[in-house]
Formats: structure tokens, C-alpha cells, sequence
């Protein structure tokens, strides 16, 4: 098993990780077999010069023999062929940057490999151009995006004067943000609302989908853009 310590410091606050991306160097395999090897989340502290298979500093044992961990966040299929395999564990990094898991780091893990069976992958004692290395792809504070915009109505099936229409906004937001929705006709919006006619908004929240509903005036006809 391998432990691996990740550190994010250098990533500015309010940042949003678009992608992070592990890769691992083969070094040495002992047969020709496949094995395949999960990045899982460490859930407990450890030291580097003294964790051991049962114990994370050197003298306090694991919770569990092997290391204390939970959710598996990538998993991959290593040949024995020497080169970089890449697990991919954006959503983990995400997690750890917004504060949702602390950040121990993470553990791989193989329950497919026999006895005698194993792969000898570069650590931060190999030299420098093998050792394990994070890369992480981040933009300041990215925008929530729209996937489906809906209505209850159409002009086959029209509302009247003083009925409602209701509009349905299905989004995505890699940091899970809360969001609020406006429906305008307009094409300059803000955090605040439409410069044009407003017709209706939802509040701040995390809600998915959004609605929000707009009662039908007798200034409205066919050609009503929203």
C-alpha cells in the first residue's frame, strides 16, 4: 500500500478545482499480471518516517491494520509495464479545498493481487523526475452552468391572463455552490437581478432544479420573450 500526502496550500481561496489529476510511476513489477489499485480517502493522520502497516506515527496503531480509510475515489488498472499511470481524483481535491473532508491525504490500495505479486511504484525517495507530482487545474470561483431550461407552457398550450408560468432551471456547479436563477428579457444580468424586466427569481439556495413563476399580464401576448 501506498500513502500519499497532498498538500493545496498554494491554491488561492475561492478558487474552484476544475481537475486534479494523480500520476504514479512503475518502477518494478514482480509478475506479468494486471492489478488493480484504488486511490481511497485517508480518514486519520500519519507520519511519514513512522507509519507502518499497524501503526501511523510509529507507536499509535491504525484504527484497522493497513490503514484508516473510506471512499474510493479512483481506481485503476496497473500492467507491468514501467511508465505513469494516472489516477484521476478531482472530486476528492474539491473536497479537501472547500473544507468537506480533511485532508489526510490518500491511500492506494489493491485487493486483486496474490501473494508474491507485486508493484514497486516511485515515491518521494525516487529521484526527482519520478516522484508522485499533483496537478491541478483551478479557475477563480467558476460559474454555475445551466444544463436544461424548461416551461409549462408553449404555443400549443397557451396560458391566460392571470395564469402562471413556471420555469424550471436545471444547473451544475463543481463546488456545489448555492445559486439563485433570474429570468429576464434582458441581456444584461448581474448578482443582483436584470437591467430589463425581471420576471421572476428564485432565492439563494442550493436547490436543484430551480423554479420560479411569473403571473401573465394583459400586456403579454405570443411574442413575449423571456
Amino acid at each position: 500500500r501506498s500513502l500519499i500526502e497532498i498538500n493545496l496550500s498554494s491554491i488561492p481561496g475561492g478558487s474552484t478545482i476544475d481537475s486534479a489529476i494523480l500520476p504514479r510511476h512503475l518502477n518494478y513489477s514482480s509478475t506479468q499480471n494486471n492489478v488493480t489499485i484504488k486511490a481511497y480517502r485517508l480518514t486519520s493522520p500519519w507520519a511519514e518516517t513512522g507509519s507502518t502497516w499497524n501503526n501511523y506515527d510509529g507507536a499509535l496503531s491504525w484504527g484497522a491494520a493497513g490503514g484508516d480509510y473510506a471512499e474510493e475515489f479512483a481506481s485503476i488498472n496497473m500492467t507491468n509495464e514501467t511508465k505513469w499511470y494516472n489516477f484521476t481524483i478531482s472530486t476528492l481535491a474539491r473536497g479537501w479545498f472547500n473544507g468537506t473532508y480533511s485532508n489526510y491525504g490518500i491511500i492506494l490500495v489493491s485487493s486483486s493481487a496474490s501473494n508474491g505479486d507485486y508493484k514497486d511504484i516511485d515515491s518521494s525517495d525516487s529521484s526527482a523526475e519520478l516522484r508522485p507530482k499533483l496537478t491541478i487545474d483551478y479557475t477563480s470561483n467558476a460559474l454555475p452552468e445551466i444544463t436544461g431550461l424548461t416551461t409549462n407552457t408553449n404555443l400549443s398550450q397557451l396560458k391566460n391572463v392571470n395564469e402562471q408560468v413556471t420555469f424550471t432551471t436545471h444547473w451544475t456547479d463543481l463546488d456545489s455552490s448555492q445559486t439563485r436563477a433570474f429570468v429576464c428579457n434582458s441581456s444584461s444580468i448581474n448578482l443582483t437581478g436584470c437591467t430589463g424586466k425581471n420576471y421572476c427569481n428564485s432565492t439563494l439556495a442550493s436547490t436543484n432544479p430551480i423554479t420560479c413563476s411569473y403571473t401573465i399580464t394583459n400586456q403579454d401576448n405570443r411574442t413575449t420573450n423571456y
